[in-house]
């Protein structure tokens, strides 16, 4: 709930001192992935007082489990689900996609098929002990979708995609509603969409009073006793649900459902497509999964921001030469920024770096040029990095001229 203006620090240290003692303020468990050589080195599922992972899975659909082949069909494809856990760029990555069946009539065209309803699952778990159960839980972390080749709404998906946050029981359901893009159903209200990576922030009090703490926002809020607060990005999206005094805070999990095909259906109702290609899998990314048990890091985070300058525009040039320019990479934001590829958009042009930038700072790349034909070369150069306004790209030029 929104509030008035007050002083945080000031009411938050009457209530824990006052109404419900003095808190003991711990962090359960900071995750960015970006140190983390192998997802075996954040696991520890022999014991849940840890500040490391329970669990971090996937499982596929299993093909069997589809229905049996319906009667007047003489033969049937079954393709299993896809599921996969990978840590690349410093993010958990999950690959998942349902399992697929098709019917087919005299061995031939298939003349229906059955929809890939078994979807893929992952999850990243931490649980906690009975006797270190928190009453309170600020629960972050980042997310993105992705699917090659998939356009906005569900015209390939067999099913949504969906990322659901739990802790204790279901709090928050984001359906991918599309590449790089979330749709949150608010349920008779107009849809919220997020686009690219967005930022989940749940608070929960199972204290005996109202809590204040400073919304993502950055302006002042509360949550009350027995009850939640969920933002994406800067936005309130669930405002004290309902968190019943029965309910422990046993576990916090993010878990993803990743059914997704491809199929083409004519006006008659008759499918093509044999045979039928179940299409990329989909994938979620994961980042900076953050545990607390208070309030005191609700604010706005930290985040880095990308922006590219300098002049590759390189004129004209004899073929087999060589000429060098200067592209900066520069982080605006207030968070270390990963810069994870430089990509050119001919192989004329060369220049690379991955790495690390500071906030506030930049890095110089320099970029060559060695024309091989005598023509005009253009295009534009891709950066890609973990900033939320990632990728960015500057334009690139260059003529090649015979030598004489």
């Amino acid at each position: 709930m929104k509030t008035a203006a007050f002083h945080p620090v000031l009411v938050l240290g009457l209530l824990w001192m006052g109404q419900v003692g003095v808190a003991r303020a711990d962090l359960l468990l900071q995750q960015d992935f970006n140190a983390a050589p192998t997802i075996s080195s954040l696991l520890d599922t022999t014991s849940s007082d840890t500040s490391r992972f329970y669990d971090i899975s996937t499982m596929p659909a299993a093909a069997d489990d589809l229905p049996a082949v319906q009667p007047g069909f003489t033969e049937e494809q079954r393709l299993p689900g896809a599921a996969s856990v990978s840590l690349s760029g410093g993010k958990l990555i999950y690959s998942l996609r349902g399992s697929w069946q098709t019917y087919y009539q005299n061995g031939q065209n298939p003349s229906t098929r059955q929809r890939a309803s078994l979807p893929s699952t992952g999850q990243a778990v931490r649980l906690f002990p009975p006797g270190g159960r928190p009453d309170r839980l600020m629960f972050r972390c980042r997310v993105q979708s992705a699917a090659p080749g998939l356009e906005e709404g569900f015209s390939y998906l067999e099913g949504p995609g969906l990322v659901r946050f739990l802790a204790g029981k279901p709090l928050l359901t984001l359906v991918a509603d599309g590449e790089n893009r979330f749709r949150f159903d608010r349920g008779g209200v107009a849809d919220l969409i997020f686009t690219g990576v967005v930022e989940v922030t749940v608070l929960i009090n199972k204290s005996a009073a109202a809590l204040p703490y400073l919304g993502p926002d950055g302006q002042p809020a509360s949550v009350a006793a027995n009850a939640y607060d969920a933002w994406i990005d800067q936005t309130l999206v669930v405002d004290e649900g309902e968190y019943l005094p029965s309910t422990q805070i046993e576990s916090a999990q993010v878990r993803f459902t990743g059914p997704i095909g491809r199929s083409i259906i004519d006006l008659g109702g008759n499918v093509f497509g044999i045979p039928f290609d179940p299409g990329e899998p989909f994938v979620f990314e994961l980042d900076d999964f953050l545990l607390r048990n208070d309030f005191d890091e609700t604010g706005p985070s930290s985040l880095p921001n990308l922006t590219l300058s300098g002049s590759l525009k390189f004129g004209t040039r004899t073929t087999g030469s060589r000429t060098r320019k200067t592209m900066v990479i520069r982080n605006n934001g207030t968070a270390p920024m990963t810069v994870t590829d430089v990509r050119m958009p001919a192989p004329v042009f060369s220049g690379t770096f991955r790495g690390v930038i500071p906030e506030g700072t930049s890095r110089a790349v320099d970029v060559t040029f060695r024309p091989t034909k005598a023509k005009t070369y253009r295009g534009n150069v891709l950066v890609l990095s973990n900033a939320p306004n990632s990728p960015q790209v500057l334009a690139i030029s260059g003529t090649g001229r015979a030598r004489r």
